[in-house]
């Protein structure tokens, strides 16, 4: 991927707001929307399927660090790709032609912007084979305890969280 190089061309204004590059995310909380397109626009090509694929990817994972389960990358990339385009068609509107619904669509566009960009998991079915697949993993890997030691601590979490209940055991994970 390559990068901008100067910041004066990297500024795109919709309204009276500035969107700036964003070299990588802010530490400690999950991003907005506009600091999503920020980080896209570190790109010079932002629009290209690459670039929202790698901020796809960076988004999936910074999710899952704050152990909150996000769609899938590709559903999160099509979710991105929809906002990309929007709001290069906001940047590049003929001046000329802005008027009062320009500037109530740009307007919302804004306000949207500045909430989470959000992308948690809601379906339950695959929201349960994703925390069988993190338990697993960091219980096995991480803390390098016994299969069978995993896979009880691994049930009993999600018995705690209503996974498992005496209707649904298909979800018991064993050893």
């Amino acid at each position: 991927m390559s990068t901008r190089k100067t910041a004066n061309k990297s500024n795109k204004y919709i309204v009276d707001e500035c969107f700036r590059p964003l070299e990588e995310f802010p530490f400690g909380k999950l991003p907005t929307l506009k600091q999503v397109l920020e980080r896209c626009l570190y790109f010079k090509d932002y629009r290209k399927d690459s670039v929202q694929r790698d901020v796809s990817v960076e988004l999936f994972n910074l999710w899952v660090n704050y152990n909150v389960y996000p769609i899938s990358v590709i559903g999160i990339k099509t979710k991105l790709s929809s906002y990309i385009e929007n709001f290069y068609k906001f940047v590049n509107y003929d001046k000329k032609k802005r008027g009062q619904k320009y500037e109530t669509d740009a307007g919302g566009f804004i306000e949207e912007a500045n909430q989470l960009f959000d992308v948690h998991q809601k379906d339950h079915k695959k929201l349960a084979e994703i925390e069988k697949k993190f338990l697993l993993k960091n219980l096995f890997f991480r803390y390098q305890i016994s299969d069978r030691a995993g896979a009880a601590i691994a049930s009993a979490t999600l018995v705690d969280f209503g996974v498992i209940t005496k209707d649904k055991m298909q979800h018991v994970i064993d050893k």
